[in-house]
């Protein structure tokens, strides 16, 4: 498997999912304001959500445009087939990237605004769906052997 496939796999497994949803939480805050916004106004909550479409349209936007090893091919269909049968996939992607907000607001002591509140629901809801993740003892990834020709 060339060397970007294994990188864009290996970002989908802990800890390294985990680390770069907790980076793209942090910076939610400060890409906002870069743009204009302001932490009280709610369209941070919007902001937030643009980014987590961006997130998963890009992916698949890369793959279409992108040739890909069937092996690679493989260990995407299985997680989104993850997705799809257990929603608390997609929630828990919430609970780091609500861990990255919630240090945001915690280093700006804006509790109270509306970053301070979608870190909560994020926080909260995210940690809903890790948990069902667990209680439903999942598989995290499929083993898979290269194909003989």
């Amino acid at each position: 498997m060339p060397p970007l496939e294994k990188l864009s796999i290996s970002l989908e497994r802990q800890p390294w999912a985990a680390l770069y949803r907790v980076a793209i939480g942090y910076a939610v805050v400060p890409l906002y304001q870069a743009f204009g916004g302001n932490v009280n106004h709610w369209g941070l909550v919007v902001f937030f959500v643009a980014i987590l479409f961006c997130l998963r349209l890009g992916p698949m936007v890369l793959r279409k445009l992108v040739r890909f090893s069937p092996e690679a091919h493989a260990i995407w269909k299985h997680r989104r087939q993850l997705a799809k049968r257990y929603d608390s996939y997609q929630w828990q992607k919430l609970f780091w990237s609500g861990i990255g907000l919630a240090v945001q607001v915690w280093m700006t002591r804006s509790f109270n605004s509306a970053a301070g509140m979608l870190a909560l629901a994020s926080l909260v809801s995210g940690a809903a769906g890790l948990l069902l993740w667990k209680r439903h003892g999942v598989p995290n990834e499929p083993v898979l052997t290269p194909q003989k020709a």
